[in-house]
């Protein structure tokens, strides 16, 4: 009995046999079939090439992200290191880093964005009367702090100098000074037992983590214009702005003026908020 050629069905042709007796429709319909289970096979194994395809070209894609990181760090830390001497800017200078330098510390141990926040904040800073070095040892190998972590102090200079700490012999790692280990970012506000104004630097040593920190006592330079002060806030007159918002009240930047630099720097912004309210509706 001659095939002839049916309807077409996707990519392929159905075949059909003419003048088909009964007993031949058995074999059409698992001729059907057949071309079903094909057509199927078909679309599972295309799906599954081209979901073979997503993932190596995923997999390509997060390699290059990894090869990519080293070279970002350099970069960054290129970056860190020509802070000020690229672009024909001037090396960092200023009454923090002019100490950093006094103290051998060199800039390549400080991150960009501490670089950028000194730089901010030290119009604010008329002088700095004394300061401590501390050693920070026994970190994880990824720089973080860990129940062994220690601190102990290395040098202390001018009224610091006759200050008494308990990290005058090494001791655990905890506090403040903790989190600025485990965030890498400084610190300005005050101290937790003398209530004093302090600056605190972490400084990064070649290896993973800080390796030093520098805190430095500061006093506080009253005498800025309010645009200077609001310029040396930085986010924190962004975050005391706002939340006077929240409280639908009317923002004026003489508000900023009611504060000392200590308070501006030192209190939480709750507090300095609530302040202005207060005063506002007595």
């Amino acid at each position: 009995m001659p095939l002839t050629l049916g309807r077409q069905i996707g990519v392929f042709t159905r075949l059909e046999l003419p003048n088909q007796p009964p007993y031949t429709l058995f074999l059409q319909h698992r001729m059907d079939r057949g071309l079903a289970l094909i057509r199927s096979t078909t679309t599972y194994v295309v799906a599954f090439t081209a979901l073979l395809v997503a993932i190596a070209l995923f997999g390509a894609y997060r390699l290059s992200r990894q090869l990519s990181r080293p070279i970002d760090a350099i970069r960054h830390q290129a970056k860190t290191v020509t802070v000020g001497t690229s672009r024909k800017e001037r090396p960092p200078e200023g009454i923090v880093f002019d100490l950093l330098k006094t103290l051998a510390f060199d800039i390549a141990t400080l991150t960009y964005r501490d670089i950028m926040m000194i730089r901010r904040i030290q119009p604010v800073i008329a002088s700095i009367p004394g300061y401590t070095i501390y050693d920070i040892s026994a970190l994880d190998q990824q720089g973080n702090p860990t129940d062994d972590s220690l601190i102990a102090v290395r040098v202390k200079g001018g009224l610091a100098a006759g200050m008494k700490s308990r990290a005058d012999k090494p001791a655990v790692l905890m506090g403040v000074k903790r989190t600025i280990v485990s965030t890498g970012h400084a610190y300005l506000g005050r101290g937790k037992t003398d209530n004093a104004p302090i600056l605190i630097i972490p400084l990064r040593t070649q290896e993973a983590g800080i390796g030093n920190l520098l805190l430095l006592h500061v006093r506080f330079n009253e005498k800025l214009t309010l645009q200077e002060k609001i310029d040396a806030l930085g986010y924190r007159y962004n975050d005391i702005r706002n939340l006077i918002d929240e409280y639908n009240l009317k923002w004026d930047d003489r508000f900023i003026d009611r504060f000392s630099l200590e308070a501006l720097f030192s209190e939480p912004i709750e507090i300095i908020t609530g302040r202005i309210k207060s005063q506002l509706y007595p």
